[in-house]
């Protein structure tokens, strides 16, 4: 854990850079960025955006174009510049209050997941606009574009989105599996390598889905169970973020 203890912290999100660095956001200790492959650790963010207030504001999502990071903190979504380690506001919900889950680009377009829906921001000009989904869905846990489709992660389960229409289509949820958990928040959302979707859960581990063959199956933690983030290194490990550590 790099002398940070981060095997211990209440991790927040996890976010695989493209040199294949791993950045972990928790809750009260700022941000970290670890190599995998030798766990040398250095913090990034201490916690806190504006050092004059004393509450403290973690990266809820990250994503990356080239040599800039985007992390998302409360209803803004900063730029990150890794060698001067300084950040710079690059646009904020319209909404006082709401708040940001998840931050996906694709091409020239950051998706941004939050408690009121789905936006889109043209990283050029930072021009927000909501995408009217339909059945409506508010609470965004997590978005992700893929070679096999678009998904959105909700409270209310797993969903494929149709961009020409701007439709939501069910895929499932816990309650409706076998496993029969009435908790249906899917926290965050990851495909592997190998076409297989890992999504979190807030009370149960983590559950796989591949894409291919649609075989839910629950994988239960021997530690702490709610899972906020997931991703996979480059050496194809699977890295868990919960509330008690990595």
């Amino acid at each position: 854990n790099g002398g940070f203890g981060l095997d211990k912290h209440y991790i927040y999100a996890l976010f695989k850079a493209e040199d294949g660095k791993i950045i972990v956001s928790t809750d009260l200790s700022g941000a970290f960025i670890i190599d995998p492959l030798t766990l040398k650790t250095e913090k990034i963010y201490s916690g806190q955006i504006d050092k004059e207030q004393k509450m403290f504001s973690p990266i809820s999502a990250m994503t990356q174009k080239q040599n800039t990071f985007y992390f998302a903190i409360d209803g803004q979504i900063y730029t990150f510049d890794e060698t001067s380690k300084r950040f710079a506001l690059k646009l904020a919900l319209p909404n006082e209050g709401d708040y940001i889950r998840s931050l996906t680009i694709y091409k020239n377009t950051l998706y941004i997941g939050t408690n009121d829906g789905l936006y889109t921001a043209n990283i050029d000009n930072s021009e927000l606009v909501k995408i009217p989904l339909h059945p409506p869905e508010k609470n965004i846990w997590d978005y992700a574009n893929t070679v096999y489709g678009e998904f959105v992660a909700t409270e209310s389960g797993l969903f494929s989105y149709h961009r020409e229409t701007k439709e939501l289509e069910f895929i499932l949820n816990y309650e409706k599996s076998k496993f029969n958990i009435s908790e249906n928040s899917i926290n965050d959302l990851m495909i592997d390598k190998s076409g297989v979707l890992w999504l979190a859960s807030r009370t149960q581990g983590v559950f796989t889905w591949p894409v291919k063959t649609q075989r839910f199956k629950h994988i239960f933690l021997p530690g702490n169970n709610t899972v906020h983030a997931a991703y996979q290194d480059k050496n194809n490990i699977i890295w868990l973020g919960t509330e008690d550590g990595i």
